[in-house]
């Protein structure tokens, strides 16, 4: 039987090799290095891992990256001048690839959705952003309800990044955190349909008595909302919970076998 200190050591490697398994930048890479590309390529990442996901993506593709947005920062978990400011950055380079019909590839991980933002309308300040989010997030909805109401009042959420560049073919690369098969909430879903069975926008204001908390600006755009545009392109999730569960189940089967043996 291990002491208290092999316990210890052999906690600490599965954990190590789980965390190995989770890391964006070789995940990017292997996943980019298999496809051939005949378009100009732009890139936008957003979220926690965006930085290490754009690494990725320099090592598979190099020079034949045309350019690239980093959203890897910016308020959290409310909306600030830094969240408007990736939103005005990302919009210019994908009017660009749209000019081009060119191929985007958008690397979306967890954290992303208050880093960039920008309203569905000119009548919705920051200030209405940010009053809107601090009423959804502390009212006891659910993160699918929450979204839902986003999306009623942002340019970017929902697919509304997506949205910007029609003539573009489209890639999105996700390191989720959140459940599998939930893809659309990772970063409130900035290049992806909402889900078939999302819950609608004003049925979660009004179950929540939001009616007189949210700014009547964003009450306009939630009244007003309609069925989004489908959005075509291809996504893929590279990482998320089960990844690391797997791995460290793994690393624990090696490490009793050869403690047993």
């Amino acid at each position: 039987m291990p002491d208290l200190h092999e316990l210890h050591r052999h906690a600490r490697a599965i954990f190590r090799h789980a965390l190995s398994a989770c890391d964006p930048r070789p995940a990017v890479r292997d996943s980019i290095s298999r496809l051939k590309f005949s378009t100009p390529i732009y890139s936008i990442a957003i979220g926690k891992a965006a930085t290490s996901m754009a690494l990725g993506l320099d090592d598979a593709l190099g020079d034949k990256l045309s350019a690239r947005v980093v959203v890897s920062s910016g308020g959290h978990p409310l909306p600030n001048e830094a969240s408007l400011a990736s939103a005005r950055a990302a919009f210019a380079l994908l009017d660009r690839a749209n000019e081009e019909q060119a191929t985007v590839i958008f690397l979306i991980s967890g954290g992303g959705s208050a880093m960039i933002e920008w309203p569905i309308s000119d009548d919705i300040s920051l200030d209405d952003l940010r009053s809107a989010n601090q009423a959804l997030v502390s009212c006891g909805a659910s993160i699918s309800e929450i979204n839902s109401v986003r999306r009623a009042f942002s340019a970017v959420k929902g697919g509304g990044l997506a949205r910007r560049t029609p003539r573009a073919q489209m890639f999105t690369l996700i390191v989720s955190d959140t459940n599998p098969g939930d893809e659309a909430s990772v970063a409130s879903g900035p290049t992806l349909n909402p889900p078939a069975d999302a819950p609608n926008a004003i049925d979660v204001v009004q179950h929540y008595r939001l009616e007189t908390v949210l700014p009547e600006s964003i009450m306009k755009a939630v009244r007003a909302q309609h069925s989004p545009e489908p959005i075509s392109g291809s996504f893929q999730v590279l990482l998320d919970n089960q990844t690391a569960l797997a791995a460290a189940a793994q690393k624990a089967i090696a490490v009793f076998e050869n403690v047993r043996s």
